[in-house]
């Protein structure tokens, strides 16, 4: 393994003037300098353009790209068609990473003495101004090599691990061999249905059992968008059935296709109820289209080993209240947050 290795640093950028200048610095202050620092504009609209042209006359490790609004996805495709790095890192424009990041995650590389494909860390979430939490990537052990599959059978599909790209340290060769990139067709599900497709072409991965990344959760924006584009969810899960069809291994993911559809997403929704999220739809159809999907999983979810296998017992009782009534239990739901958010300030 050589130990010169090239990362490359993959930023998509979309009117994040807030925050750009804490990210752009948190890269280029790293301890580990053989970095290429790759700047994609997405058509942005405030001053991000301005304070990517001050950091380019700075520093000579940075690219910057620009491109028409595209979305999250093609802008971090077209930063991976330029990249040159033997690895790549994705963080976003309104993220950013410990100045440490990236010469640890190197270090696993090199001290493994194998042709490591990724390398996994844990995230710190950033809830507001003060709270924060780590978000452990799953309990791989340190140091010990896995396979990209296990990675998926043991924890991704099990909602035992993170389903950002972000927090991983990509081979290139991966993306590229395997003609794999970032789904343009939606935007919501566009990281797990990656980071599936890249780990079950991994051959060796590695776990590094300390925060990488620092990431900032927008509770709103959150609970909004996941209502909007649920349907976008759907198609996630179309492209990654088509994907494991084309590799002839449809049954491993039927396996799991459950199980990681409710952890990815339903769990989150289980929890917010659909009362909540009903007027962020365009129209009242696409509500009543995406209950009835919901209702028609839960079917399957209630049914489901690896679910029941891996989840609280808190969550097991709202399941049982969504089979046996699901209006009871949205109303009910519903309920409760309102009076904890009125009580206890929590969302």
């Amino acid at each position: 393994m050589k130990k010169d290795i090239k990362v490359s640093i993959i930023v998509p950028i979309y009117n994040v003037e807030k925050f750009l200048d804490q990210c752009i610095s948190s890269i280029l202050n790293q301890t580990y300098k053989n970095l290429e620092v790759i700047l994609v504009n997405d058509g942005s609209e405030d001053n991000s353009s301005n304070i990517m042209e001050k950091y380019l006359k700075e520093d000579n490790r940075i690219k910057i790209i620009k491109k028409k609004n595209g979305g999250l996805s093609s802008t971090r495709n077209v930063g991976i068609d330029v990249s040159t790095g033997d690895y790549i890192m994705h963080v976003d424009g309104d993220d950013f990473i410990n100045k440490d990041t990236i010469e640890n995650m190197v270090a696993k590389i090199i001290n493994s003495k194998e042709n490591i494909d990724v390398v996994v860390g844990d995230l710190e979430l950033f809830y507001g101004e003060n709270k924060k939490k780590i978000w452990k990537d799953s309990l791989m052990e340190e140091n010990k090599i896995y396979s990209g599959k296990d990675y998926l059978e043991k924890y991704f599909f099990l909602g035992k691990a993170c389903y950002s790209s972000c927090n991983k340290l990509w081979r290139r060769e991966l993306y590229i061999k395997n003609k794999i990139y970032h789904p343009t067709e939606i935007s919501l599900g566009e990281d797990s249905n990656t980071v599936a497709r890249l780990m079950i072409n991994a051959e060796k991965i590695i776990k590094l059992n300390s925060s990488v990344y620092n990431y900032r959760i927008n509770l709103n924006g959150m609970m909004k968008s996941k209502g909007k584009k649920l349907l976008d969810y759907k198609k996630s899960i179309e492209i990654l059935e088509k994907y494991f069809y084309e590799k002839n291994i449809l049954d491993f993911f039927e396996k799991y296709k459950t199980s990681h559809t409710f952890f990815s997403f339903y769990e989150n929704i289980i929890l917010i109820s659909y009362k909540e999220i009903k007027n962020d739809y365009k129209n009242n159809n696409d509500y009543l289209i995406t209950k009835k999907l919901f209702e028609q999983d839960i079917e399957n979810i209630i049914k489901d080993k690896n679910i029941l296998e891996n989840v609280t017992l808190k969550q097991k009782i709202i399941l049982k209240m969504y089979d046996l009534n699901f209006e009871l239990a949205e109303n009910l739901i519903f309920l409760y947050r309102t009076i904890k958010r009125k009580f206890i300030g929590e969302r």
